[in-house]
């Protein structure tokens, strides 16, 4: 949720100081929700990006990050990310698929 209020701010606001604020602050927010596990927030945040791609009229920008984002992913998220997003898709190895089932109970 704060993700996308930063993100609206951040295309709506004028100085280039407040524009930085805000995208440490989107940054910040993101982090914190790859590392809740959630994945029913995980979805919820695709869906607030895809919303914000269709209304902006700067979604060029959007996309752009989105590209970048999908490439950089597999070296940049953390390893207990990784394992989630790949126990929920089913291709997790064993050793992964226990130590979620661990983790979450």
């Amino acid at each position: 949720m704060m993700f996308s209020l930063n993100m609206v701010l951040f295309f709506n606001v004028e100085k280039t100081f407040h524009r930085v604020m805000l995208a440490i602050l989107a940054a910040f927010n993101f982090l914190a929700l790859l590392h809740t596990l959630s994945r029913s927030s995980w979805i919820g945040f695709v869906i607030v990006y895809m919303i914000l791609i269709f209304l902006t009229k700067k979604r060029t920008i959007l996309i752009f990050v989105m590209i970048i984002g999908l490439i950089a992913a597999p070296f940049i998220l953390p390893q207990i990310v990784v394992e989630r997003i790949m126990y929920t898709f089913g291709i997790a190895s064993e050793e992964v698929t226990t130590r979620h089932e661990f983790i979450l109970s």
